[in-house]
């Protein structure tokens, strides 16, 4: 009536096939790392520095004026919502 424990041959065997295929699989992704990061270091162009400056002023200038917006058009939707239904 108590925990029944498989064969060790059995469960060896099972192990055995389940460490062959995560070998290859440890193989496939060190070759995809390897890979990646020469892609990353060889291939891509990367931006300047004063490049990314620029851009990132561009992105929160942006950021600020459609914010801006925004809330003009809350302030003058409750502004007109009062207006017409008196609240």
């Amino acid at each position: 009536m108590g925990v029944r424990i498989s064969h060790p041959v059995q469960v060896e065997s099972a192990y055995k096939s389940v460490s062959a295929i995560n070998l290859k699989d440890m193989d496939k992704i060190k070759l995809y790392i390897v890979e990646s990061y020469d892609e990353l270091k060889n291939q891509v162009t990367w931006p300047t520095w004063e490049n990314l400056q620029q851009t990132g002023m561009l992105v929160l200038g942006s950021t600020l004026v459609v914010s801006l917006l925004i809330f003009l058009m809350d302030v003058i939707s409750k502004q007109l919502t009062t207006l017409i239904y008196g609240l």
